[in-house]
């Protein structure tokens, strides 16, 4: 299979590159740098499709920064 950059995996997520990578930093998401950017193995995004419920937000918020900075809308907050 092939890999997708951080944009593309944030579109068929329908969630924001940040969340992306986030879920790579945390090991969620298996991807590698490449030319200074990120690229995510197309069977780790399906894993973790898979193993998400539908109505489980996809990145749960560790710092609250919806509330400091605007977020990264991955839990569904941002900041008024």
């Amino acid at each position: 299979m092939e890999n997708l950059t951080v944009a593309e995996a944030a579109a068929a997520l329908s969630t924001t590159p940040t969340a992306i990578l986030m879920l790579l930093r945390r090991g969620e998401l298996i991807g590698q740098e490449v030319a200074g950017g990120w690229e995510v193995k197309q069977e780790s995004l399906n894993a973790l499709r898979g193993a998400r419920k539908e109505d489980m937000p996809l990145v749960e918020c560790r710092s609250s920064c919806a509330a400091k900075a605007g977020g990264c809308a991955s839990c569904g907050s941002t900041a008024e």
